[in-house]
């Protein structure tokens, strides 16, 4: 199975999300009959391993997150990833309406937001 993770929430300096993500994925490589990929914003595309990011607007005053203005590379990312199940990790799931023209069928949604606490 491979699962596909995608989130707003993740910035060079952020903290829960991809704290949660980065463990996630650690876990989740000692299983052989799993595959992880995690799909985020960032300055450029790139590839690294499983962690892929797509150019997104640098938001102003965010502390380091960006957000994507286009939908159609995330899907087009998707869609060459291949994922038998998308998991959005934040509020913001700009993607569900592509959600059906990835891996060539219906594809499964999780959407799960981490609760976060400021003291």
């Amino acid at each position: 199975m491979h699962i596909a993770d995608v989130t707003m929430f993740h910035a060079p300096a952020s903290g829960g999300v991809r704290t949660y993500l980065q463990a996630k994925h650690r876990v989740f490589s000692h299983l052989p009959q799993l595959r992880t990929s995690l799909l985020v914003p960032g300055a450029e595309r790139d590839s690294l391993g499983d962690h892929h990011t797509l150019p997104a607007l640098h938001l102003p005053l965010g502390q380091g997150y960006r957000f994507p203005l286009r939908g159609s590379p995330w899907r087009d990312a998707l869609v060459d990833l291949k994922p038998d199940l998308i998991e959005a990790g934040d509020p913001y799931v700009t993607l569900g309406r592509h959600s059906r023209q990835v891996n060539g069928s219906v594809c499964q949604w999780s959407v799960s937001i981490t609760p976060t606490s400021h003291v």
